[in-house]
């Protein structure tokens, strides 16, 4: 009686068919629970996953103190062997955790050919121990590293001890004392093409440093004998305890055009959330 009221004039054969044609109800595919328990075990391995990028086992910054005055070692992708002499008694001395992802990461972008640093002309400012300019010249770069007089001078010593490294990789290095602000200063040959690339690793820490560093900055990108329409800065630098990076950043997006770096840009085995890489370079007239 009831499938008569429903399905008027139907035989049993066109009902079976209008059943069929009826959407099926939806299975679900986990149970909540299931589900839930799937949640919890990918919200705890991005828990992992950020516990150890912020205690990396390379971390420098957290390593005992009197290792700042022994030399550092340090391995290149290629398997060559690089050997710093540091200098604790001063920032400019020490390699620090930012220096070694960035190192890593200019390895990285070498090898993925995204540019090659070979041949390119580098400035790096604020060099410290010089490590960063020594692995660019040992991927090819013709590098001035610059920093203050003493400082540069321990970074010429370094210089000379991995000579061999640089040369097998067809780079240069040389060192030049430049104290920011003194735009006097000499840090490109007489003749010699613009700079391609600007490097900086770790050289801000104080308000007063930022204001001087940018000043620098603008120094670089203003004289067309040092940088050219293409020039860019690659800097690095750790974000604990470093309140002169916060403000340099601010202060630098007021006239630069200033990006990020994402994390999928890095040697996966050498990133440290504490470390941020950015580019900046100057805004476009257009």
């Amino acid at each position: 009686r009831f499938r008569r009221a429903c399905w008027p004039d139907m035989d049993s054969a066109a009902m079976a068919d209008a059943k069929a044609a009826q959407p099926k109800p939806r299975k679900i595919a986990v149970s909540l629970e299931e589900e839930l328990k799937k949640r919890v075990k990918a919200s705890k391995g991005r828990i992992q996953q950020k516990y150890e990028r912020q205690n990396v086992a390379w971390d420098v910054n957290n390593m005992d103190r009197s290792k700042r005055t022994q030399p550092f070692e340090y391995k290149t992708n290629a398997g060559a062997c690089l050997r710093l002499k540091q200098g604790g008694e001063d920032v400019g001395g020490v390699v620090w955790t930012a220096t070694i992802q960035f190192s890593k990461y200019l390895e990285r972008l070498h090898e993925a050919n995204s540019p090659s640093l070979k041949g390119l002309r580098v400035l790096e400012l604020g060099c410290g121990t010089g490590m960063v300019g020594i692995i660019a010249g040992a991927l090819g770069a013709k590098v001035t590293i610059t920093d203050l007089p003493h400082v540069a001078k321990r970074a010429a010593e370094n210089i000379e001890a991995n000579q061999e490294v640089v040369k097998k990789g067809g780079g240069e290095v040389r060192a030049l004392p430049f104290t920011w602000g003194d735009r006097k200063a000499k840090i490109v040959e007489e003749n010699a093409p613009a700079f391609d690339l600007i490097l900086a690793s770790e050289v801000v820490y104080t308000k007063e440093s930022a204001e001087l560093f940018l000043d620098a900055l603008d120094h670089v990108f203003s004289d067309k004998k040092i940088s050219h329409g293409k020039t860019q800065l690659l800097l690095a630098g750790d974000q604990r305890g470093r309140v002169g990076r916060k403000a340099l950043l601010e202060a630098a997006v007021n006239k630069y055009d200033v990006k990020e770096l994402p994390s999928s840009e890095m040697d996966p085995k050498w990133i440290s959330d504490n470390v941020q890489l950015h580019t900046i370079r100057p805004k476009s007239s257009s």
